[in-house]
């Protein structure tokens, strides 16, 4: 039987996500990743397999926490044209 995490996985997302973004993909070591996230390194590899797993998570982690909400809010707020072109604004 595996063990409970023992972090927060939103917030390690949320830190290794801008990890990536600040430093990008190939800049972004492991260790980076470690010291950022504040997971050990056998506790990253044992819940992602490695860095593009973890990586693969955090575009999840966006789309699901960000994209979507700021999609259905624009077309909440404008109708067709308008809310293409602010999105894209």
């Amino acid at each position: 039987m595996p063990r409970p995490r023992e972090y927060d996985e939103e917030e390690m997302l949320e830190r290794a996500a801008l990890t990536f973004w600040a430093q990008g993909y190939d800049g972004t070591s492991i260790n980076d990743l470690v010291t950022e996230t504040g997971i050990s390194r056998a506790s990253l590899y044992s819940a992602f397999n490695g860095k593009r797993d973890l990586f693969l998570g955090c575009l999840k982690h966006y789309d699901e926490h960000y994209r979507r909400r700021y999609l259905a809010e624009t077309a909440a707020r404008f109708d067709g044209r308008k809310a293409i072109l602010a999105v894209f604004e």
